[in-house]
């Protein structure tokens, strides 16, 4: 879990620094580019514990995460798609971000409800 730690946390400070030097204002858009997407190189380096603590999850870990994925993308498959076409009927755009943040929560439902159906 120290290896997650630590790439959340850089990411946090890279993500804050990031987010205050384009409030400043940058006039290369190729430099804004990189600032843009430097917080996600610590992110990037979160995937490596993710899938290291899969690996030495046991079969029952693992297939409670296997169905909360599958909880998740599919529930926001359905949300954003059903949004979608909410905005063809005048509901504002969201960020994509909201996306994700949609994968997550439902993620995590799935996951408390694989813990209640497994006790």
């Amino acid at each position: 879990m120290i290896p997650a730690a630590l790439s959340m946390a850089t990411y946090a400070i890279t993500l804050i620094i990031s987010l205050r030097l384009l409030a400043r204002g940058i006039d290369d858009k190729a430099a804004s580019i990189a600032i843009s997407l430097g917080s996600m190189i610590p992110a990037l380096l979160l995937c490596m514990p993710i899938v290291g603590i899969t690996r030495r999850s046991d079969e029952m870990q693992r297939r409670l995460q296997l169905e909360a994925f599958a909880f998740g993308f599919a529930g926001t498959t359905l949300a954003t798609f059903s949004y979608g076409f909410l905005e063809n009927a005048g509901f504002p755009r969201l960020s994509a971000l909201t996306v994700w943040l949609v994968l997550c929560g439902l993620w995590l439902m799935g996951v408390l409800l694989g813990h209640l159906s497994y006790r």
